[in-house]
């Protein structure tokens, strides 16, 4: 091969490299690298006709290409012949109306659309489209059922089951209440505006107390219930508000208030405890206090108990009622059986007084219950713990040494 075909092919070498590193960059508009992920995505799907009402929109895109591509996203609603645009950002900046970006260049796209710019109620799509280099479209995806509609508040007519300045005692029997709502929104076989109805305990001391039920129904009363449960965290008081408040699908709402509810709640009363007297420690090993726990208004640790403790040396320890048995010795979550074990060592010995208090969330204590326990070493003797310490992690609170 001579000098000058040498040349000519490297030459041709180089070019091939040169138009294949291009085509790597060149795009494929058949196989797009971007994509909306319509579940990191906020799309409202119910817009109120006829309000001076913005709706905020946020799409999220899953894009292999780099910031010098300038990827950017479009977005316009269109119902036959008529499109209405929708501007999206992904700038980091808000403005608290149709602007309202919150991480710039993390590819969620932000932007507002006001109820009022759409000429005429039905059912709209909104469309995506994905550019880079600002003109090349490389993905677009549709959300259907964009329904814009005239809407017409819910209103309560009437609760049955409760009445001003009521009382529910500790401990009431289950209120069973009817909630007559009227919506002409809704109908039997075409479009249902169903509502929440939202129970706000009010005058409460800041504790967040909301019951929400789902009207299943949209021509039927709702039914729900109320049980004793609904004082758990409350002191008894005589000026609580019930505030029932029903809510559509468009955000509006309606409601009813029930004042000076007198709601109380006592104490609970531990009425059973179990722990061994007396215990022989020529071996070591383990025992377990045991505390039954009653209460009016829900005898649960994710109801109104908030602690069950022992009392010992001037120490607390807590009951646990959360069937950990390594953890805590207790058998069987939410029975309302409290336990605590404790560990002892070879030759600890003493007489120790006890006392057991159960605490509610309202802060009403319990009376005590109080007790002894002996430990004492002398060999040939029953041992009343159990000598399977290696497998458990009690501390040993009495501190004999």
């Amino acid at each position: 091969m001579n000098k000058l075909q040498s040349i000519l092919l490297l030459i041709s070498t180089l070019i091939f490299f040169i138009l294949f590193s291009c085509s790597e960059n060149v795009l494929d508009p058949v196989n797009p690298s971007a994509k909306i992920i319509e579940e990191l995505s906020t799309v409202q799907t119910k817009v109120q006709f006829g309000l001076d009402r913005i709706y905020n929109y946020k799409l999220a895109v899953e894009s292999s290409y780099l910031p010098s591509d300038s990827l950017k996203v479009k977005a316009f609603f269109t119902n036959g012949g008529i499109r209405i645009d929708m501007d999206l950002y992904d700038d980091g900046i808000s403005d608290s109306l149709y602007r309202n970006d919150l991480v710039a260049s993390n590819n969620i796209w932000s932007g507002g659309i006001n109820s009022n710019d759409f000429p005429e109620e039905g059912d709209w799509e909104l469309n995506i489209e994905v550019f880079i280099l600002d003109s090349t479209l490389i993905s677009d995806h549709i959300f259907t059922n964009i329904l814009v509609n005239s809407n017409t508040a819910p209103q309560i007519n009437s609760i049955t089951g409760i009445v001003e300045a009521d009382t529910l005692e500790s401990g009431f029997d289950t209120r069973n209440l009817t909630i007559s709502i009227t919506d002409p929104d809704n109908d039997a076989i075409g479009y249902n505006d169903n509502q929440t109805l939202k129970l706000e305990i009010r005058n409460r001391d800041n504790i967040p107390k909301d019951y929400v039920f789902q009207r299943e129904d949209p021509l039927s009363n709702l039914m729900i219930q109320l049980d004793s449960t609904l004082a758990c965290s409350l002191a008894t008081n005589n000026n609580y508000d019930l505030t029932f408040i029903a809510t559509d699908y468009y955000g509006e709402v309606d409601s009813l208030s029930f004042g000076s509810i007198r709601i109380e709640n006592t104490a609970p009363i531990i009425i059973n405890v179990e722990y061994p007297d007396s215990i022989n420690t020529t071996e070591s090993g383990i025992f377990w206090v045991y505390a039954q726990i009653n209460d009016s208004q829900g005898h649960l640790s994710y109801q109104d108990i908030d602690s069950v403790k022992i009392k010992i040396n001037s120490e607390f320890h807590e009951l646990l009622d959360d069937g950990i048995f390594i953890g805590s010795g207790d058998e069987e979550e939410n029975d309302g059986i409290y336990t605590k074990g404790f560990s002892y060592d070879v030759g600890n010995s003493g007489s120790f007084g006890i006392e057991i208090l159960a605490s509610d969330n309202a802060g009403n204590i319990s009376s005590p219950v109080y007790g002894n326990i002996t430990l004492y070493s002398v060999k040939n003797n029953i041992n009343i713990g159990n000598d399977n310490v290696q497998e458990h992690n009690y501390s040993n609170p009495f501190n004999t040494k």
